[in-house]
């Protein structure tokens, strides 16, 4: 980029919106000059907070403001066709989870913003920990996952307005609570040959149809396996998912990573709290853009394939039997996602399982 600070625009203030605004106007490479939120009044309010322009309209923001970047926390519905134009604009784009409701509506966001030449970008907090260790680092310690545990809980009263409607939101715990623990399980253990889901709602007539709760297993044939658990009338909340490798095991929490050996003794750990996490994506976006990087730090091609395993998850749901990720790209006329960070090697040995 030829500036040496980034003009940005946010679109989505309520909810994440307000941690992701803190944010974006935190980064020294940044400069906030504008926001919207379908609540006018409550764009008006933050943006005489923060001393920037309120929209109302996304599509008046990308159209009228001179900015190089979006940060987003709308949800795929409101702004799918938003960001495609923002793409054709050549305004980059870092967006909160998750990258799109389904696998075609992703793999469109991603041609737009390839024909653009712009640089979108996915949440992917589990990845980021504080005192310099990054994931990945810590999970070379294990040796290569063969299995995953994930647990999402959260306690959500109604209304859910728009994530009790499955068309605008997609679905409901699952890609809603759980989406990072499917991204975190996808980009360490590669796509799974096969997914078995159960999906339930809370008992009783309900104003809504999306699944209150959510089981999936993910299988592979060299024997590897994850579970994962969302449930979002749960008590108390809670989010977390353990690897375990050949050489110990790794668990993740919001804001801790630990690495246990196999005796079950904590080995390393490091710690990041949420406003540490939220910054440090939104500083490694800003700075890859201002390098010029022909990529950013998750990238959206990197989330295709957990978009797909959870579109599996619920096709598993509705058929009750399990179902292939790499058959619902072919019958949606898609390539199997390839996963550059994750070793593919099937020969390598694994560790002996009972």
């Amino acid at each position: 980029m030829a500036t040496q600070r980034i003009k940005a625009g946010i679109l989505g203030i309520d909810g994440c919106g307000a941690a992701l605004t803190e944010a974006v106007r935190s980064c020294a490479s940044i400069d906030l000059i504008a926001l919207a939120d379908r609540n006018r009044d409550l764009a008006k309010a933050r943006a005489a907070e923060v001393g920037v322009e309120p929209y109302d309209d996304y599509r008046s923001l990308v159209v009228e403001q001179p900015i190089d970047a979006l940060f987003v926390s709308a949800p795929p519905f409101a702004c799918h066709e938003h960001l495609k134009l923002a793409a054709s604009r050549g305004i980059h784009v870092w967006r909160e989870t998750p990258l799109a409701r389904n696998v075609q509506e992703a793999s469109a966001l991603l041609e737009a913003f390839e024909a653009g030449g712009a640089r979108l970008a996915v949440a992917r907090g589990w990845h980021v920990t504080a005192e310099g260790a990054g994931i990945t680092d810590l999970c070379d310690l294990i040796g290569r996952p063969y299995v995953a545990r994930g647990v999402a809980l959260e306690h959500r009263s109604d209304p859910l307005g728009w994530r009790g409607d499955g068309d605008r939101a997609g679905g409901g715990a699952l890609i809603d609570r759980a989406y990072e623990l499917v991204d975190a399980v996808v980009q360490k253990m590669r796509l799974p040959d096969e997914v078995q889901a159960t999906t339930a709602r809370r008992s009783g007539t309900q104003p809504y149809d999306t699944e209150d709760v959510a089981s999936v297993t993910l299988r592979y044939q060299n024997g590897s396996m994850a579970t994962i658990l969302a449930h979002r009338r749960a008590w108390p909340e809670t989010w977390s998912l353990i690897f375990d490798g050949p050489t110990g095991s790794l668990r993740l929490e919001p804001s801790r990573a630990a690495v246990l050996a196999p005796d079950g003794a904590e080995t390393r750990s490091s710690h990041a709290t949420a406003e540490s996490t939220y910054h440090a994506q939104v500083e490694a976006f800003a700075q890859a853009l201002l390098a010029g990087a022909k990529t950013v730090p998750s990238a959206a091609a990197t989330h295709l394939s957990t978009v797909g395993v959870i579109e599996t998850a619920y096709l598993s749901a509705r058929t009750g039997e399990p179902e292939s990720p790499q058959q619902l790209y072919h019958l949606h006329d898609l390539p199997t996602p390839s996963l550059a960070d994750v070793e593919q090697d099937e020969a390598e040995e694994q560790p002996e399982q009972a």
